[in-house]
């Protein structure tokens, strides 16, 4: 892809100071990371610090949906510029309600894959979210950028790229392999199967190199997999223990963001593919092109 800054992809939108409303304290730090002046937040459902059970429950829900709308109105009335970083419906919904103000916008911590293959009335409202903000959406990668042409998106000043560590490095690396929420999704959920088996297949690889694997969950599932039979025989780390590690590291996995945001330190990260054998959600086929296959990179092929 050619270089963002010299197409004149940022425009003065990135400049603006913002209030963040989000989920996580992943969104936040993200939009620190890339670059963006964030001045305050309110996050709904930060499960990197707290259970997210409470998170389905109508009334908790409704509660968040009222506080955003307090937020967004009292941002509004200080002139502040808001950005909606939260693709939980009832924050959707404000946000589709208080996209007339050009003071608002779309920040996507995560990669996306195109909004025409969600399913359903959480479809809907997803593709409406979008649609009300054609022009002011902020990415984070150029996957995402890809995915979301449709509505203008823009890259922020500094974004996450894969990034392949040399041949004479590799095996002394660390390799977190990230496993994203397939699980907390549903239109992961039922092909969960197949990533997990792709998953130990490429651990397996990995550990017959003789390298150091170590698999990290996703926060919202990490009970639910340290205890699964399956995972028994592989060795699990947690991201303060990422954070700690004195050794480079490579996080690797099929898809998932932490592969290309490395949050917990590290240059390196790589989206794998055994063979032909990959496991591609729907709607980010086109990245394709960017996964290495796992014993090519293991025979210095690449």
């Amino acid at each position: 892809m050619a270089d963002p800054e010299a197409e004149g992809v940022y425009r003065p939108m990135i400049n603006n100071k913002y209030y963040l409303i989000g989920e996580s304290s992943w969104d936040l730090e993200c939009a620190i990371t890339s670059k963006l002046d964030v001045k305050g937040s309110f996050l709904h459902n930060d499960f990197f610090i707290q259970s997210n059970s409470m998170n389905s429950k109508f009334l908790y829900k409704l509660f968040n949906a009222v506080r955003a709308c307090r937020e967004s109105l009292l941002a509004i009335f200080q002139k502040k510029n808001i950005l909606f970083s939260s693709f939980n419906s009832e924050i959707m919904i404000v946000a589709i309600l208080f996209s007339f103000s050009s003071r608002t916008a779309i920040f996507c911590p995560n990669v996306l894959g195109r909004m025409s293959n969600k399913e359903g009335a959480s479809g809907v409202i997803i593709r409406a979210f979008f649609r009300a903000y054609c022009g002011r959406v902020l990415v984070t990668d150029e996957h995402t950028l890809k995915s979301l042409e449709t509505f203008k998106p823009q890259l922020t000043p500094h974004y996450f790229k894969l990034n392949i560590p040399k041949l004479e490095e590799r095996k002394g690396l660390v390799y977190i392999v990230a496993l994203p929420a397939v699980l907390s999704h549903k239109y992961s959920k039922n092909s969960s199967n197949d990533y997990y088996n792709f998953t130990i297949s490429l651990v397996e690889v990995l550990m017959a190199h003789n390298l150091d694997v170590f698999l990290l969950p996703h926060p919202r599932e990490e009970g639910k997999l340290n205890s699964e039979h399956i995972f028994k025989k592989f060795n699990f780390i947690s991201a303060a223990e990422v954070q700690k590690t004195q050794r480079e590291i490579c996080y690797v996995g099929a898809y998932s963001s932490l592969v290309l945001n490395k949050r917990y330190g590290g240059r390196y990260g790589i989206w794998f593919r055994i063979g032909d054998c990959k496991v591609i959600p729907k709607g980010l086929e086109h990245i394709e092109d960017s996964l290495v296959d796992v014993n090519s990179y293991m025979n210095g092929v690449i």
